[in-house]
């Protein structure tokens, strides 16, 4: 069995690593779309687009970490009806703390790409701001 600590080193280490490939493509994609196209070379900064690139992919991030918690649509939606049928007729039917307590949370894939985004977006925010004088 592997301890506790070496698996979140690893969990950590995996999160950088494809966070930092991310940038590593996204900042390419960036240096060949100026090259290549004028009207971007003549109309908007460089460090422009990666301060809205880095941008967005801290909101994206976020909305991929709020969307996937575990809970499933179902799960949520008859939690609600059953407070609601509760509320409106008097009968006891599953409350909301049964249904939760029955939905485990779980980590899911959507949860790690959620955080390698953040990352992603962190480090071209921290690229933007430490490379390019903004004053």
């Amino acid at each position: 069995m592997k301890s506790a600590k070496r698996l979140a080193l690893q969990n950590i280490l995996l999160l950088t690593t494809a966070a930092l490939g991310l940038v590593i493509v996204v900042y390419a994609f960036d240096v060949w779309a100026f090259s290549v196209n004028y009207y971007l070379r003549t109309h908007i900064e460089f460090r422009n687009v990666l301060f809205v690139q880095g941008l967005s992919l801290v909101l994206v991030g976020l909305l991929f970490m709020l969307g996937r918690g575990g809970i499933n649509r179902w799960t949520l939606y008859v939690a609600i009806l059953g407070s609601a049928a509760d509320a409106l007729y008097g009968r006891k039917g599953p409350s909301p703390s049964e249904v939760f307590r029955r939905d485990l949370w779980r980590a899911q894939g959507f949860i790690r790409f959620g955080l390698a985004l953040i990352i992603a977006g962190a480090v071209l925010l921290a690229i933007y701001f430490l490379f390019y004088k903004v004053w």
